[in-house]
C-alpha cells in the first residue's frame, strides 16, 4: 500500500479527476453527517471531482482504492469526503475554509 498527499506530491499519471460522479454513503458516513462538530451535514448526491481538490490518495497494487476530496460546502466550510473505488463514501466531515492543516505528518506519506 502507498499513501500520497497533495503537498508531498502524487505520482505522475495518477488520475484523480473523473467528472461528476454519483456517490452512495456507507453507514459510518451517514452517522458522521448527523454528528459533525459543526452541525448536521447535508450530503450531496454527486461530487464534481474536476473541481474538488484531491487531498490524499491510497494505492494498492497500482490501483487507486481511496481518494480524499475537499470541496466547497458553503461560505464557512469545506466538505471532506473519503471515497472508495466504487464511489461509496466511507466518511465525511466539515473543515473551516480557513483551516490549512499546517501540521501535516509527512512521515505517514510516500514520495512519488
Amino acid at each position: 500500500m502507498s499513501l500520497y498527499h497533495f503537498e508531498i506530491g502524487f505520482p505522475k499519471g495518477l488520475e484523480t479527476k473523473f467528472g461528476v460522479i454519483e456517490v452512495t454513503y456507507k453507514r459510518h458516513a451517514l452517522n458522521a453527517a448527523e454528528t459533525d462538530r459543526y452541525g448536521r451535514i447535508d450530503l450531496p448526491r454527486t461530487i464534481n471531482t474536476d473541481t474538488a481538490k484531491a487531498i490524499e490518495v491510497e494505492v494498492i497494487n497500482r490501483q487507486v482504492v481511496k481518494i480524499v476530496y475537499r470541496t466547497k460546502y458553503n461560505d464557512d466550510f469545506d466538505l471532506i469526503l473519503v471515497l472508495s473505488r466504487d464511489a461509496s463514501v466511507r466518511t465525511v466531515w466539515l473543515n473551516s475554509v480557513n483551516d490549512k492543516h499546517k501540521t501535516l505528518d509527512r512521515s505517514k506519506y510516500d514520495k512519488p
